[in-house]
């Protein structure tokens, strides 16, 4: 699977839409790359196992400030790295959410962070798994999208049209339809 850099440097698009661009600068920050106008903030949630009668069980995670010694089953090329590091816990590599929420349903983790969107269609998709959100962080990434640095005109191109879809209502429509709820507005 490729990059958005490796799709980018490739020549062969000028732009991939839409990437989950850390808020601040990170080693999972593309470099080289111009960004147009946001698409939407996206907060990222904090997931532990609970038991299935509703009480939590021993792990202790409630917050993003429980997670000193803990570890956090996400992917290595994925923002949550930082965002785990950042609060003490250990890495547990994979390749998928499924895989991260995997990890912690059998206890090989004791945490997964997933963007807040993903983790709310796992909930929809999965009524009964025995996972739920105990903290979110909020505007953990925009989603936004990358252009190749010099590409200035297409970059404008680009938030001329993201500013006509968000004043007539249809990103919100978009975000809506696809997600649930209205991630333009964040």
């Amino acid at each position: 699977m490729k990059s958005i850099d490796d799709e980018l440097n490739s020549d062969a698009s000028d732009d991939i839409s839409a990437a989950r661009i850390p808020q601040t600068t990170s080693p999972f920050t593309p470099a080289g790359r111009s960004f147009a106008t946001s698409v939407g903030n996206a907060a990222s949630e904090l997931a532990a196992p609970f038991a299935r009668n509703g009480r939590k069980l021993p792990i202790g995670i409630q917050s993003f400030e429980d997670l000193d010694g803990k570890t956090v089953a996400t992917e290595v090329s994925s923002t949550t790295v930082e965002i785990a590091e950042g609060y003490g816990a250990s890495i547990t590599p994979i390749t998928g959410s499924e895989e991260a929420v995997q990890m912690v349903l059998t206890k090989r983790s004791d945490a997964v962070i997933l963007p807040e969107v993903m983790f709310y269609q796992l909930l929809r998709e999965n009524p009964d798994i025995a996972l739920k959100s105990v903290d979110t962080l909020e505007d953990a990434e925009i989603a936004a999208i990358p252009v190749n640095k010099g590409e200035e005109r297409l970059v404008e191109a680009l938030n001329q049209a993201l500013d006509e879809l968000r004043a007539d209502g249809t990103l919100a429509k978009i975000s809506e339809q696809y997600f649930g709820y209205d991630l333009s507005s964040n």
